[in-house]
């Protein structure tokens, strides 16, 4: 009787104990971001600044163009990157000369020479003028001469674009000028030792016209492109065009000449239009490698703050353990396993298989 109420004492005290104790399992869950819109995010942003390259390619190939006006026989050297340009169109409208351009191995020299000579009979009436201009290289000169039979009028020659602007809006700097009126001949030359685009100017600033006959004759150094070593060329007829490739990274020069008047008019300027057809995979290489660098960095970042969030999520929380609670307030500790039960140690005496018979 005292062993069955001992083991149901002590398995009534460790369930008790195990009630009081702090013994739990807590379950905890987190949405996480999906991958795959993360992965989807970054080829969005890719193929968005893909297009970006293609149409600032396509931009480019539309706008790097030149519109040059070129006195007959004039050379210029061009302004075309080879790492840029796969090839550059050469367009001449004119209907009177021809246009080419060179691919050359080396810098050319100044050894080509033109002899010409303009002459032109003139009316110019008050604050009317006309001008001739030419690109004149080292080694160049001219002479003007000038024969007036009427009236008054001032010649100016004038170095640069800009300053010519600026005469004509101020009446300002030239770098030779002389006024000459009634019946006189003048003659002025000068030899060239910088290059530039020069300005010669008949200017009428009275109010009586101007009758006179004008010379100029020049002799005008310009590249010879056989001097260069030509690696290939392209010649544009008159009101045609033709188009020239280009080495890709390549220390070639690229020579644009402007041919001879085929009627012998040298005081006609002609257009000439040069364009760069762009080198695709190097707009978009340029265009696409700093986009993915800063595509892979802001996936990183987002990667990063997103592992930042769950740790501190998670360290908010309690540990997910197991802890035992000793009962200090009872007399004897619990034990570490619970008694072993079997019924008959449970069970009261009244209780067992095959009681006692009662006889009165």
């Amino acid at each position: 009787m005292s062993q069955g109420n001992t083991a149901s004492e002590s398995l009534a005290n460790w369930l008790r104990g195990i009630r009081h104790s702090n013994r739990f399992v807590l379950v905890t869950w987190e949405r996480r971001p999906s991958r795959g819109s993360m992965v989807g995010a970054v080829i969005c942003l890719t193929l968005l600044f893909l297009i970006i390259a293609i149409v600032s390619v396509r931009f480019n190939g539309n706008n790097d163009k030149w519109d040059d006006w070129y006195a007959p026989g004039e050379t210029r050297t061009g302004y075309h990157s080879s790492v840029f340009c796969s090839s550059v169109t050469l367009e001449n409208p004119s209907i009177t000369s021809s246009a080419s351009v060179y691919l050359l191995r080396n810098e050319p020299e100044l050894t080509k020479l033109y002899n010409f000579t303009i002459t032109d009979s003139l009316v110019l009436g008050y604050m009317y003028y006309r001008y001739w201009n030419f690109y004149m290289y080292p080694g160049s000169n001219y002479t003007f001469s000038s024969y007036l039979t009427s009236g008054s009028v001032s010649y100016y020659l004038i170095k640069g674009k800009t300053n010519f602007q600026n005469w004509h809006r101020t009446d300002g700097y030239s770098l030779d000028s002389v006024s000459f009126s009634s019946v006189s001949n003048k003659t002025r030359s000068r030899s060239f030792t910088v290059e530039d685009e020069y300005y010669f100017v008949l200017y009428n600033p009275y109010k009586a016209d101007a009758k006179f006959q004008v010379t100029l004759a020049f002799n005008r150094t310009e590249y010879s492109a056989q001097s260069g070593s030509v690696v290939t060329s392209c010649t544009a007829a008159p009101s045609s065009k033709c188009t020239m490739d280009i080495p890709y990274n390549s220390d070639y020069t690229v020579l644009i000449e402007a041919g001879a008047p085929g009627d012998g008019d040298w005081g006609t300027n002609v257009e000439i239009d040069t364009a760069c057809n762009p080198r695709v995979w190097v707009y978009v290489m340029i265009v696409l490698l700093p986009t993915l660098g800063v595509v892979a960095l802001v996936t990183c970042i987002a990667v990063a703050c997103s592992c930042i969030r769950r740790r501190r999520r998670y360290s908010s929380l309690p540990s997910v353990t197991m802890q035992e609670v000793v009962v200090e307030d009872s007399e004897t500790a619990l034990p570490s396993n619970p008694p072993p039960y079997t019924p008959e140690e449970v069970l009261p005496p009244s209780y067992k298989p095959n009681p006692p018979v009662y006889t009165p």
